[in-house]
């Protein structure tokens, strides 16, 4: 799901998809500035999309599930429930914070190089839900299951991440935590506080977070 000319994409809903092998990213949501479109043309939008009920086996290692914006043009208001997902995984842990941006390239999963996480990469985007989200991979990965960054709200309730065990966990700055989505049926909670004093937040081996604001993040754990 693209919008990279200037197009308007709102209003989609999806349901009801079986994938196996897949060589790219499972789900790819991109909005960029490429552009050819008459001048003075703004930067397209894409809002209130629902995916759901989706199954995914032995997709490819290098590349994450993809939602991401560029800077000051967030993508909005996106919710994926009901989401199992398998990856072939292999991956090694992040070398480093700057991803590219690339905003006026060919839409496509490898435009970031190999995916900071296995799971899900997320940067500029805003008013996020994740619901009964489940990832895993075949092969042992050394990276988190999720990436955020520039993330302006989002609720995750719950999700069942994979880890590989000794997986270390990372630390940022700049980031919030507001608990109002607390769900009673969590067996475990797992809740990112934002630590004014140092200025960074302690993050769970399964997320990496860069200046995002987050609501309750849980995991569900046998």
């Amino acid at each position: 799901m693209e919008s990279v000319d200037g197009v308007l994409l709102e209003d989609v809903a999806i349901n009801n998809i079986a994938m196996r092998d897949v060589v790219s990213a499972p789900v790819f949501i991109r909005l960029g500035a490429r552009m050819r479109r008459p001048a003075n043309t703004p930067v397209g939008e894409i809002r209130r999309v629902i995916l759901s009920n989706i199954i995914s086996y032995n997709s490819a290692g290098n590349y994450a599930c993809a939602i991401s914006g560029i800077p000051n043009h967030d993508i909005d208001d996106i919710t994926l429930s009901d989401i199992k997902m398998y990856f072939n995984g292999g991956g090694n842990k992040l070398q480093s914070d700057t991803i590219p941006e690339n905003e006026k390239n060919y839409p496509a999963p490898g435009m970031f190089g190999v995916s900071p996480a296995y799971g899900m990469f997320i940067r500029p985007a805003k008013n996020i839900k994740l619901s009964d989200v489940e990832f895993y991979f075949l092969n042992d990965d050394n990276r988190p299951a999720f990436y955020l960054n520039a993330v302006k709200g989002i609720c995750m309730f719950p999700i069942t991440p994979q880890q590989k065990e000794g997986v270390p966990s990372n630390h940022t700055k700049g980031c919030f935590s507001y608990n109002d989505c607390t769900k009673p049926r969590f067996k475990k909670r797992v809740i990112i506080f934002y630590d004014e004093k140092e200025n960074h937040l302690p993050v769970t081996d399964c997320l990496h977070v860069g200046s995002s604001i987050l609501y309750n993040v849980g995991a569900t754990t046998a």
